[in-house]
């Protein structure tokens, strides 16, 4: 029920802001229904109701096409006076997001085509300059991944991820916020997992690529989960390397606190 109200809600905000031409020539209403829109939706996807949301996204989209044909194609000159360069930018972030959630909303309707081809349409020049809007797509683009790598689904689910990680390169990680940081590692555990599934030898080569990365790119050698995947790549490839083995178990045991949890590990 508070779904439908919200979207109801949305409704009325959104034939208010069509029947009133001064409304509908004021930049910053069309960004207020815009955010209103696309945070609907995104409850819309949050509480699996998606139909809601795909007639939130449908009133978005002839709006969204509108802002983006009304952006030229070449830009000529930057005008440091420019009173609505700072509405522009918050259009485009806006544009970004419905973009994205059409590919969560695509995702969940399980039609993977078509996610790919919305997440495509956003702009990952604006995803790399918004930290908010690149959080948001790692974590979407993660659990894409993880939901394919579950299912055994190991090519799409390794597309995924490896978008995944892309997105968060493109990202200064100085901007990022802890979790989106910390999401690195379940992102590059999840990669790791279904390059080995695969079995090939370019896919582990790729595997142990990226666990030295996190190690001596991003200084999480620390980490035990770290430690579980380079034990994960050890048994994979024949024979056994025994002293790296060694190696790697003694540094986990070092790593470890005494809990249940780290016990049972």
């Amino acid at each position: 029920m508070t779904t439908v109200l919200r979207v109801f809600a949305f409704s009325l905000i959104d034939t208010a802001y069509h029947i009133s031409s001064k409304r509908t020539n004021d930049q910053d209403q069309r960004i207020r229904t815009l955010k209103v829109a696309l945070k609907t939706c995104r409850y819309c996807l949050d509480s699996n109701q998606v139909e809601l949301a795909l007639k939130v996204l449908e009133r978005c989209s002839a709006r969204i096409s509108d802002i983006e044909d009304a952006e030229p194609v070449v830009q000529l000159a930057q005008n440091p006076v420019d009173e609505n360069v700072d509405g522009r930018l918050t259009l485009k972030r806006i544009v970004c997001e419905y973009y994205l959630l059409r590919t969560a909303h695509a995702w969940k309707t399980e039609r993977l085509d078509v996610a790919s081809h919305f997440c495509t349409k956003a702009d990952h020049d604006v995803l790399a300059q918004s930290p908010d809007l690149t959080e948001k797509a790692t974590d979407l683009f993660h659990k894409i991944g993880k939901s394919l790598a579950i299912n055994g689904t190991t090519g799409p689910a390794m597309e995924w991820c490896e978008r995944t990680i892309q997105t968060l390169d493109d990202c200064s990680s100085e901007d990022l916020s802890l979790d989106a940081v910390e999401l690195r590692l379940p992102v590059t555990a999840t990669l790791v997992e279904t390059l080995l599934a695969r079995g090939d030898e370019s896919s582990y080569q790729r595997a142990v690529t990226l666990i030295q990365q996190l190690e001596e790119v991003f200084g999480l050698g620390n980490r035990i989960a770290v430690s579980l995947l380079q034990f994960k790549t050890l048994t994979h490839k024949q024979p056994v390397d025994v002293e790296r083995m060694s190696g790697v178990l003694r540094h986990m045991i070092r790593l470890a606190v005494l809990t249940d949890q780290s016990f049972k590990t």
